[in-house]
């Protein structure tokens, strides 16, 4: 069966100079697509990668849909970052030169049936690469066959982990499960300053549902074994850990910056179990207290689904 795909080609405006880029989809992989930048400048530029595929896809980046409008649901890695980009993750591109890498739609999105679909690139919030949202900006493509659906591990308990890394596991876990039960009591009671503080200005939509989330984070964790896999080969330096939002399994993945800051462990259990779509399904648009903190005054409604607030919130009370 045949998959046939167009190239789009788009210009974006980052926030240290302007590139050409392009989206191709190779005939030969259906669904591999090409992401390539080119610096159209006589002097090199210089972009920050979070939010972009060349750092990986580490959070939902593309819009596909269906031809009825419905959107394809994100099934990808989930990364909660440090705070502060490190000099690794800017990228420099000379002049006159192009950057490709290849995103694999099939691990990354769940394409739930055969037919046409269109695509256009979405980067998160936090990402410091501008572009227009031009019609011509969105590639169509008719997929013939349904990829298979992505598999997850069963239960895992504590996964390549040595002895002192399973007891500081623990130790995140017990105290996100405490503080995950603390921040539901306090939205039952009445914690207004606080709520305001991360949450933004009240609603009653917003705050159902942080307490429901704080309630299903914590049945989880106080109900259920915990499944954490250490180190694994995906991490990034400046990473705490990641999970992806669809696996049953409720894995988490811990990395590096999990293990050297250990005032951020149970902040960062309870962010990742938050994103898991049966729990609560937050979202990444800010990192790090001073970002949240606008955030909130800002857009409540982003700040109330926004996983650093959900775990700010939970250890402020």
């Amino acid at each position: 069966m045949s998959q046939f795909f167009v190239i789009l080609s788009l210009l974006f405006c980052i926030a240290l100079g302007q590139f050409d880029i392009s989206l191709n989809i190779e005939t030969t992989n259906p669904l591999a697509l090409n992401f390539t930048i080119t610096n159209a400048l006589n002097t090199p530029q210089t972009f920050l990668q979070w939010g972009t595929p060349f750092e990986g896809v580490w959070t939902d980046m593309f819009d596909i849909r269906d031809e009825n409008g419905n959107r394809m649901e994100y099934i990808g890695m989930m990364v909660r970052r440090g705070e502060v980009p490190i000099p690794e993750e800017y990228k420099t591109l000379p002049a006159g030169e192009s950057l490709t890498v290849m995103v694999n739609l099939e691990d990354n999105y769940e394409f739930v049936s055969a037919g046409k679909y269109s695509a256009r690139v979405a980067l998160p919030d936090y990402a410091q690469i501008q572009f227009s949202a031009a019609s011509s900006q969105i590639v169509d493509f008719q997929m013939d066959t349904i990829p298979a659906k992505k598999e997850f591990p069963g239960p895992l308990a504590w996964t390549n982990c040595n002895s002192n890394e399973i007891s500081q596991g623990n130790s995140a876990v017990s105290g996100a499960t405490s503080e995950a039960q603390r921040a539901y009591n306090c939205l039952n009671q009445g914690c207004d300053t606080q709520y305001a503080r991360w949450f933004g200005t009240y609603s009653t939509a917003n705050h159902n549902y942080v307490t429901l989330c704080y309630r299903n984070v914590h049945t989880r964790l106080s109900g259920s074994t915990f499944n954490g896999y250490c180190n694994p080969s995906g991490c990034g330096s400046n990473v705490y850990g990641y999970v992806y939002p669809t696996d049953t399994t409720y894995t988490v993945y811990l990395c590096g910056l999990f293990w050297s800051r250990s005032n951020e462990r149970v902040n960062t259990i309870v962010h990742e179990m938050s994103h898991f779509r049966t729990l609560s399904g937050t979202q990444d648009y800010a990192y790090g207290q001073t970002a949240c903190l606008n955030l909130a005054r800002s857009n409540p409604g982003q700040a109330t689904r926004n996983a650093d607030n959900i775990c700010y919130f939970s250890a402020a009370v």
